[in-house]
């Protein structure tokens, strides 16, 4: 996971804390396109960490923490907890960075946030990647009949008894049972090591419960879909045919028929967490298309 030293102040009066690294400058590497990457529901930059590295050698790339994840701090209201309001978050730090226009790329619900930046600040998008996640209502499509569950419990519990659980289920996501039943129902593939399962879930304990309720009960309500035919810039969508959260056939090719002139890459046996699972293989993908497909 990365630290985030700096922070901005969101419009509700929240610190949202955010970093910079690559070239400093643009000089150094003239033709490649910064890069902001935004999180999925629940997470921090530990999903991001071996594409870090790599493409920091070319690029500025910019990361940050949700309200209530990682280094930022909670939500001081509802609405700075939703889809629209951590967009315009997005929208700050890439001011703090000094960054005009970026390729935004989204993993998971992250991927909602991007379309989201789109909608708000089309002229500060120079491309878009989404990353194994849907264009709205997260749990539509996410884990089957259980997704639409899942939202009613989260919906339901108030954010102390979430403050209570969810640590909880981080100590039984770190055990060696936790480790079984991911691999079983499908939550990670075969690859996914227990380094990888700790790092998921382990960030689970630190999360503000109140400010995860409120983005997850946006995420499951914001139409990212009816934003897909306006969008004009290149598009890469990647998705994985075993993703429970984000299936191919349910997500992926159905943005991709909406989005003109878009890249649908399909993974066969791509996981929700194949950005760790199949690195190199993402890495690749998103290169490819940062080389072929984006414009300074």
């Amino acid at each position: 996971m990365r630290e985030h030293h700096h922070f901005i102040t969101a419009a509700d009066g929240s610190r949202v804390a955010w970093g910079v690294a690559g070239p400093t400058n643009p000089a150094d590497a003239p033709d490649a396109p910064a890069l902001l990457l935004c999180n999925g529901l629940t997470t921090n930059t530990h999903f991001w960490r071996r594409l870090l590295a790599p493409l920091e050698v070319r690029h500025r790339v910019v990361t940050w923490d949700l309200k209530g994840h990682g280094d930022s701090g909670p939500a001081r209201t509802a609405a700075g907890a939703s889809i629209e309001g951590v967009a315009d978050d997005a929208l700050r730090v890439l001011d703090a960075a000094g960054v005009q226009r970026a390729v935004v790329c989204g993993f998971s619900m992250g991927c909602e946030v991007a379309v989201e930046i789109h909608h708000q600040a089309k002229d500060r998008v120079r491309a878009l990647a989404l990353l194994l996640g849907p264009a709205g209502r997260v749990f539509d499509t996410a884990l089957g009949p259980v997704g639409g569950a899942l939202r009613h419990l989260i919906g339901a519990l108030p954010g102390p008894a979430l403050s209570v659980v969810m640590p909880g289920v981080a100590r039984i996501g770190r055990s060696p049972l936790g480790h079984s039943l991911g691999h079983k129902l499908g939550l990670v593939g075969p690859a996914a090591t227990a380094h990888d399962l700790n790092g998921i879930v382990g960030h689970w304990g630190r999360l503000h419960a109140p400010s995860m309720r409120h983005l997850a009960m946006s995420a499951a309500r914001y139409d990212g879909w009816a934003h897909l035919d306006a969008i004009r810039v290149p598009t890469l969508i990647l998705a994985g045919d075993l993703d429970v959260f984000a299936p191919t056939g349910k997500v992926g090719a159905r943005i991709r028929e909406r989005v003109r002139h878009a890249r649908l890459v399909r993974m066969p046996h791509g996981t929700h967490a194949s950005m760790l699972e199949h690195a190199d293989e993402v890495l690749a993908t998103l290169e490819r298309f940062l080389a072929d497909d984006v414009r300074v």
